[in-house]
């Protein structure tokens, strides 16, 4: 985020050239194919998340799921990243909210976290392994959190505003992860559904709670979905001859959203656990690691260049 606020960049594609200079005919070419093939997989687990929830709360097709993520996502989409950060800000407060009732709720009817542990054995638990998927989804999120991050950091002030963005979105994601484990500790049986978190709400028996959780998952994936068209409307917006941006901005998201809903085909479990893996294992190497040390090393060069500026003057 500070990289692409310092340098103007307009979309990832910008970002990577920039940042990969001299390099950018490789890294930036692999970055655009790494985030395409996330926006494929990301917004197509969120497709078929939410249309898996209709169908299991509303007793819907699977269809009505789709279609309500495909409306909610253009609407948001062609009115430009304002909207887009404001909308994206709100949900997340709902989120939160719900997300806090919902485990709150789950724990306590298990009896509390204390049982949730008695009896249970850590002697087939791997930190290595734990710290190994978390490095592999943080690779497979990288492309479309960075892409995402930059179609709407030039709205933010500074860089201390950006510091402040990067250390809430880390806490609140932390805390979220933290208490859906403890909740779902106590309901192994929860861990084979498709949908882990509903079975668990559906079986602690609030109907308002039920609704909350379908909320924020549908609040969830359509922030998902939405940052990735603004993403991709700021890359291939310009390569549009026509003068209409709120069209243009329609007809790119309609064309992600038949993509998305393509990979959505292959079903959540599979795009989770194949998908997600394997194309973590080659934003690893493409994406993660050079832009954590080439970005560093390009952001102390910036601010030295601007400290012997600042001397001079």
């Amino acid at each position: 985020m500070e990289f692409a606020r310092r340098t103007r960049a307009t979309d990832f594609k910008d970002f990577a050239n920039k940042l990969f200079h001299p390099y950018e005919k490789i890294f930036a070419n692999l970055f655009e194919f790494s985030f395409i093939g996330t926006v494929g997989l990301s917004g197509g687990s969120c497709v078929a998340t939410a249309s898996s929830l209709f169908h299991d709360y509303f007793n819907a097709p699977i269809w009505v799921g789709v279609i309500a993520i495909v409306v909610c996502t253009i609407v948001f989409s062609i009115y430009g990243e304002d909207l887009v950060r404001n909308a994206s800000t709100a949900m997340s407060v709902i989120i939160f909210v719900a997300i806090i009732a919902v485990v709150v709720a789950g724990v306590g009817s298990n009896g509390g976290v204390g049982p949730s542990f008695a009896g249970r054995s850590l002697a087939d638990a791997s930190g290595a392994a734990a710290l190994w998927s978390s490095v592999l989804y943080a690779a497979f999120q990288s492309t479309g959190v960075f892409g995402a991050c930059i179609g709407v950091v030039h709205g933010l002030g500074g860089r201390k505003e950006i510091q402040k963005t990067v250390i809430f979105g880390v806490i609140i994601n932390a805390l979220f992860l933290i208490l859906v484990a403890l909740m779902l500790l106590g309901y192994p049986d929860s861990l084979k559904e498709t949908l882990p978190n509903f079975w668990v709400i559906t079986h602690v028996g609030a109907p308002i709670l039920v609704a909350c959780y379908v909320a924020v998952v549908f609040f969830a994936c359509a922030t998902n979905t939405i940052s990735f068209s603004n993403a991709l409307s700021g890359r291939y917006g310009k390569f549009f001859k026509i003068k209409n941006q709120t069209l243009v901005k329609f007809i790119i998201a309609v064309i992600m959203l038949v993509y998305v809903s393509a990979f959505s085909r292959l079903g959540l479990s599979r795009i989770v656990g194949t998908g997600f893996k394997y194309l973590g294992y080659f934003c690893i190497v493409t994406l993660l690691i050079p832009t954590i040390f080439v970005g560093r090393k390009k952001l102390k060069g910036m601010a030295a260049e601007e400290k012997a500026e600042t001397s001079l003057n």
